[in-house]
């Protein structure tokens, strides 16, 4: 599974707000959880398996963050 992140509303042909999944066996696209509102920079795995996403956004999933 490959995780992007950007300033897109699109990724492939699924609704995606700035980060989304690809799966190269099927070649489908897909928004990850509700998306980010605003631009991603960077994104990484941590040692245990998270996901960790920086950038220019204040809002991640639904939740109040900040970048």
């Amino acid at each position: 599974m490959l995780v992007v992140g950007g300033m897109f509303r699109i990724a492939g042909s699924a609704v995606a707000a700035s980060i989304a999944t690809y799966d190269p066996v099927s070649g489908i696209w897909s928004a990850l959880g509700t998306g980010i509102d605003w631009t991603v920079k960077a994104v990484t795995t941590l040692p245990n398996g998270d996901l960790v996403a920086g950038g220019f956004f204040t809002l991640a999933g639904g939740a109040s963050v900040s970048h």
